[in-house]
């Protein structure tokens, strides 16, 4: 009878042991020290909330929050004086732009990982506390991102489902396939590993891709550790008629698009015979001529343009061949096929 005793108080120890343990793992495993998040905005108070309380609703708690303001609205700061129980630091960066924006990140970037979300982003509740188990799980990741979800600014967005840990692990010549072929993963959700972020050549970037720099970035950022794909929705998007992304009015010059495709070019090749450079034959002269179309201001026409990217190697003999071939349903195809080729992750986590 006594020994029965004893073991049922040595049973309820070692399971309240095995419980502290736990939450004491799951508390380092989603240490918010580790974590510093830069909220770029311009002139967007209102959406700016938005982003913020998303951030706040996290299931983890979050401690480093920057406001990186780059507008001229006043009542931007004074919006921020709202979050009371919440110290939320202000960076007046309103004479450096976009391009400033980042370097000034770069700059202030002191904990092993960096969020960088746009004021017209949400993240989905759970995004801050998964993707923190992943990074600490899987320490060779420089960079992980999810896909998004549209939603129209000033309506309440449609609730998300649970995120899923299942994607696709890369390293960065896959992931640069990967993103050429149209996987469009979030710029703005995506977590960098600060050592990696400090590296970004971030004037260079700007200064030779325009505001079309953020997936040449992304793939910079790899380097020669690894990228997560997270397969689901990790927050959302906003879409407004101010959005950067849809503004003509700041469009870059054409020599931009042409430096972007040299950019994926130099990474993948363009040898058939291999998984990158088929990839990029099929698409090379479709995101050219769609490039120049929607992306960039057509200062010279759409002849001297192909001549200037043939000149420069962003479009081979071979790309402008693959045209013939690279239909929409063709584009679908091959899609699908890289996302069953790469390395497909049921579970991110051991």
């Amino acid at each position: 009878m006594f020994c029965q005793f004893t073991g049922s108080i040595v049973s309820i120890k070692t399971l309240l042991l095995e419980m502290v343990e736990e939450e004491f793992s799951m508390m380092q495993v989603t240490d918010p020290e580790n974590l510093q998040i830069f909220l770029t905005t311009y002139n967007r108070p209102k959406i700016l909330r938005q982003s913020i309380v998303s951030v706040l609703r996290q299931t983890m708690p979050v401690k480093r929050i920057c406001v990186l303001d780059n507008g001229y609205f006043e009542e931007t700061k004074e919006m921020l004086s709202d979050f009371k129980e919440q110290e939320i630091d202000y960076v007046d960066t309103r004479s450096l732009g976009l391009r400033g924006n980042l370097l000034k990140a770069q700059q202030l970037a002191k904990q092993e990982y960096v969020l960088l979300l746009h004021d017209d982003d949400l993240l989905h509740p759970e995004h801050l506390e998964i993707s923190m188990r992943i990074l600490k799980a899987r320490p060779e990741l420089n960079l992980l991102t999810y896909r998004t979800k549209p939603w129209v600014v000033g309506i309440e967005p449609s609730a998300l489902p649970p995120i899923v840990l299942s994607g696709h692990l890369f390293d960065q010549k896959e992931y640069a396939n990967f993103v050429y072929n149209a996987g469009h993963p979030s710029y703005s959700l995506a977590i960098y590993r600060s050592s990696s972020f400090r590296e970004l050549p971030i004037e260079a970037i700007f200064e030779r891709f325009g505001k079309w720099g953020d997936m040449p970035l992304m793939v910079e950022a790899i380097g020669r550790g690894r990228a997560a794909f997270i397969d689901c929705a990790g927050g959302w998007m906003g879409l407004h008629p101010r959005q950067d992304t849809n503004d003509s009015n700041n469009l870059p010059s054409y020599r931009s698009w042409i430096e972007r495709e040299l950019f994926f070019r130099k990474l993948l090749g363009d040898n058939p015979f291999c998984l990158s450079g088929l990839s990029f034959c099929l698409m090379n002269y479709r995101h050219l001529r769609s490039g120049y179309k929607r992306r960039v201001n057509r200062e010279v026409s759409f002849r001297q343009y192909l001549m200037e990217a043939r000149s420069s190697g962003a479009l081979t003999s071979r790309g402008e061949w693959f045209r013939w071939i690279s239909f929409g349903i063709v584009q679908k195809i091959f899609e699908g096929y890289l996302r069953k080729r790469y390395r497909s992750i049921k579970s991110f986590l051991p």
